[in-house]
């Protein structure tokens, strides 16, 4: 069975926000994928605090999924540090 290359967009679109609302209603990790000013220093990803921040200029749908599993692994990683914890609380 042949896709188009639109079925598959909508596919990683879909994707995107299924993994949005599963950190959102897990965790209360809040993802927000947006056109963001230069002058916030979002050039492709960030964290604040309880927040994923992805600059949706900087890459494809493929490229934002694997930025937010990337973002959310060192929120992971800096809970379990005593020094890091004021970059995700």
């Amino acid at each position: 069975m042949e896709h188009s290359t639109n079925s598959i967009e909508k596919a990683k679109d879909s994707s995107v926000e299924q993994v949005k609302g599963f950190l959102q209603n897990r965790y209360g990790i809040e993802v927000v994928v947006g056109d963001f000013p230069e002058e916030q220093g979002v050039e492709i990803g960030a964290l604040s605090h309880k927040k994923i921040l992805v600059n949706i200029k900087s890459r494809g749908e493929t490229e934002r999924l694997f930025v937010v599993a990337h973002l959310f692994g060192h929120m992971v990683q800096f809970t379990h540090y005593e020094k890091y914890k004021d970059l995700v609380e």
